[in-house]
């Protein structure tokens, strides 16, 4: 039987601890409601998160390019980029380059040709043996010893030039761009593509069904003993929020026609509802979704999702503060996920967040924002 995905749940976790440990994003949805984005949309396209276009580039390249003196000093001793290959994370050659790591997840035979140090990949190796199919090399470039004439960095030179020396598909993001300018000759002369990121596609829609996103009363996310009655009130809480997650990403997508207020599917041939009126929900409501595709930094990511709750905070919807909520796609055949967390695909590779920020008032009346965490696995990640 092959395992699910997770999906896993916090409250009041800083938004940062998600955002900035990963890397490899590929689509940011931001959505709210229309009423809410019409007020903040002129503020919000002119701040520096979206004022100046962010780039990001596709080049074909061998790996010996990224261990040319001019391109090492520029982009990865002194600078910042990430960088990852085309290709099945499971199945082909995979590179990335992030922090200065470059980490080649490579198959037994282009592993053996190569004569690098490494060691058998976390997932991948399948068969009833469980065999060493695959395997990843770590090089930190930053290292001081990563220098051309230092025997160990020519060893690696040698290997890319000879072994791994074919043309590789890269997406190429400089985290330095302020600094650095977009016309590099560098990257000129390796052929680079420039694309842009910030050319959001948004995207309006009237009439949507909206949930509660308020906790139905007694329910806790953790805590309260072991009692049978402290198990069902984590146990609604649980299903409360991933009844919420579940329609963010209906919502999201489109939206699907299952939220949309007008809906009239017969229950027959779909049992799904939103569960809006037993805690006071709303319906009817706009909504606004925002994407931005590319290759997205974890930085413009964390600075676009604090200019959106710095311009939120001051402004009220109707009788109430206005929730908003960014999902984030990572790239399904990037080796790590958070962190170091080492990542498959298998049937799916899912690995992206989902952060939800709810206004509410806490027991003194006090205006209280609490953000919900949703971070999405696939079956083979180190992150579960």
């Amino acid at each position: 039987m092959t395992p699910l995905p997770k999906c896993y749940i916090s409250v009041h976790k800083p938004p940062e601890k998600t955002i900035l440990p990963h890397p490899f994003n590929h689509l940011a949805d931001l959505l709210l409601p229309t009423d809410l984005y019409r007020l903040i949309s002129d503020d919000l396209e002119s701040s520096p998160a979206l004022s100046k276009p962010l780039q990001y580039h596709r080049m074909s390249i061998p790996l010996s390019a990224i261990v040319e003196t001019e391109f090492l000093t520029k982009y990865i001793k002194r600078g910042n980029v990430v960088m990852l290959s085309r290709g099945r994370i499971d199945i082909d050659n995979v590179f990335s380059l992030n922090d200065g790591i470059l980490r080649l997840s490579l198959t037994k035979e282009a592993y053996e040709k190569t004569g690098l140090t490494g060691k058998p990949t976390r997932f991948g190796n399948t068969g009833p043996r469980k065999k060493h199919n695959r395997h990843l090399v770590e090089i930190n470039l930053r290292d001081p010893a990563m220098l051309h004439g230092k025997k160990g960095f020519d060893r690696i030179v040698w290997s890319f030039q000879n072994k791994l020396n074919k043309k590789v598909d890269f997406l190429f993001c400089d985290l330095d761009q302020q600094k650095n300018p977009a016309d590099c000759p560098i990257l000129a002369a390796l052929g680079a593509t420039a694309r842009q990121v910030q050319v959001p596609e948004v995207t309006s829609s009237s009439s949507v069904k909206v949930p509660s996103f308020d906790s139905p009363p007694g329910s806790v996310p953790q805590g309260g003993g072991t009692s049978p009655g402290a198990e069902y009130n984590r146990e609604v809480w649980r299903d409360w929020a991933t009844h919420v997650y579940e329609w963010l990403a209906l919502a999201n997508f489109g939206p699907a026609d299952r939220v949309v207020a007008d809906d009239n599917i017969d229950s027959y041939l779909s049992t799904y509802v939103v569960d809006q009126g037993e805690y006071e929900g709303e319906a009817g409501m706009g909504l606004t979704r925002v994407r931005f595709r590319g290759v997205i930094p974890a930085g413009w990511i964390l600075g676009l999702w604090e200019v959106v709750e710095k311009l939120v905070s001051p402004v009220s919807v109707g009788n109430r503060k206005g929730w908003f909520s960014l999902t984030v796609h990572g790239l399904e055949n990037s080796p790590i996920s958070w962190d170091k967390s080492a990542h498959g695909s298998m049937t799916g590779g899912e690995n992206g967040y989902t952060l939800l920020s709810i206004p509410r008032k806490d027991e003194g009346n006090v205006e209280r924002v609490k953000i919900l965490t949703f971070e999405v696995v696939g079956s083979q990640d180190e992150h579960s």
